[in-house]
């Protein structure tokens, strides 16, 4: 009997930035804040009953719940600097509001015994992973990466232990952004040059933006200690539709902000002068400025640490991973247990369309004709191991960039997508 041939899928309309497919799911926020709740915090599922997405619980004390929100005024909230345990989240939230970001989700996990801060622990990391494998290609944002914020005497730590929590959490949590599509964005927080170069020297390679305040001592002092991670996230968030247009030049809202006092000032300044030597990764970090007299933060640089440092700006990473996730969904489409040369026909279709709006808007070089790019596609009929696979060569013509993006197709398995 011969089995019937899968059917071409039929033709999708895709806004670049947001997908409309089967695979996908449509509840995927473009900006997610994730953190841990102060121990005394009430439940989200209480004070947002409205806003809540979704709730896990994972044995009798670990739990996680999403929420989302769209205006600055209902952050009021969650948790902040007010609480027992001081957190970024509220005011993360706030920046990220002001910054552009249309919405924001909070992923929240409730584990018993540990701090906003501490976010290398394995129990926060596996209450996470389930919520996060539900939210590919979100920006990812951990307010509280960097350690406690100082809301007073013996309130801070000691940077060098913030350090290597930050960095082991982050070498954690980044395991599974290849494979999510997801793009952080991390605070580096202020330090001696040579912490900082070794925190920054163990985090080559991973799909993210380090993120780091720079400009006036006394705007610093106001604003240096929020989340700039935020801001930038809301920036790309914000251009979903645009995905490749660049971040560089900028210029973001910087609501609210600690007051100064003179002493205080001083103190800030002494420290600048202390730290005026320049490491050389820190032209592959994101940097926020902040000048005298004005109430916004201009994104000066817009590099992420992905490997080769230097090559991958961070609306580059994005618009690829996006391109990557894309030819994935499209490839999944294909059901079958044998093949033919029909089969490599509807592959090659399927990935054409898929690559069609990201033609349409500019971010690809046209094929011949005007339309998508050439795709080699061949069919194994080996009736041991068939499968089906395709080779196509792109051009990202906002960065002048050749891509290599390379698909193995299986019966009964997910689709093997390499980008080169």
């Amino acid at each position: 009997m011969t089995p019937q041939l899968p059917a071409i899928p039929q033709r999708v309309s895709v806004a670049v930035g947001s997908v409309h497919s089967g695979q996908h799911n449509p509840g995927a926020a473009p900006l997610l804040l994730v953190g841990i709740a102060p121990p005394d915090y009430p439940s989200l599922a209480q004070l947002y009953p409205k806003n809540l997405l979704r709730a896990t619980k994972a044995g009798t004390h670990l739990g996680c719940e999403h929420i989302r929100l769209s205006t600055a005024s209902s952050a009021r909230l969650l948790p902040g600097l007010g609480a027992s345990a001081p957190s970024r989240i509220k005011d993360s939230v706030q920046l990220a509001l002001a910054g552009g970001a249309p919405q924001v989700d909070v992923l929240l996990a409730r584990i018993p015994g540990l701090m906003p801060w501490e976010l290398d622990d394995d129990d926060f990391q596996s209450t996470v992973d389930s919520m996060l494998f539900h939210q590919p290609g979100a920006v990812l944002v951990f307010p509280d990466l960097g350690g406690p914020s100082s809301v007073g005497p013996g309130t801070d730590q000691g940077i060098v232990t913030r350090l290597k929590r930050m960095v082991l959490a982050t070498r954690k949590l980044s395991r599974s952004w290849p494979e999510r599509y997801q793009v952080a964005c991390i605070d580096l927080p202020k330090g001696p040059p040579n912490e900082l170069r070794a925190a920054m020297t163990r985090l080559i390679g991973i799909d993210a933006a380090l993120v780091a305040w720079d400009g006036a001592p006394h705007r610093l002092q106001a604003h240096g200690w929020r989340s700039g991670a935020a801001l930038v996230g809301s920036s790309l968030a914000a251009s979903r539709n645009q995905m490749s247009a660049p971040l560089i030049g900028r210029r973001l809202i910087l609501p609210g902000g600690r007051r100064v006092q003179a002493a205080e000032r001083q103190v800030q300044l002494r420290l600048n002068r202390e730290q005026e030597r320049r490491d050389p990764l820190e032209d592959f970090q994101v940097r926020l400025a902040i000048r005298r007299g004005s109430n916004h933060a201009l994104i000066e640089t817009e590099g992420s640490f992905r490997r080769p440092l230097g090559e991958w700006t961070l609306p580059c990473l994005r618009t690829v991973k996006t391109i990557n996730q894309r030819v994935k969904q499209s490839a999944e489409q294909l059901l079958f247990r044998i093949v033919d040369a029909t089969h490599a026909i509807a592959l090659q279709t399927a990935l054409q369309e898929a690559l069609q709006p990201f033609v349409l808007s500019g971010i690809i070089e046209p094929g011949p004709g005007g339309g998508p790019p050439e795709i080699q596609t061949q069919a194994d009929a080996n009736p041991l191991s068939p499968s089906l696979g395709a080779k196509i060569s792109l051009r990202l013509v906002p960065w002048q960039r050749s891509v290599k993006v390379n698909v193995l197709l299986k019966p009964g398995e997910s689709p093997d997508v390499e980008v080169s």
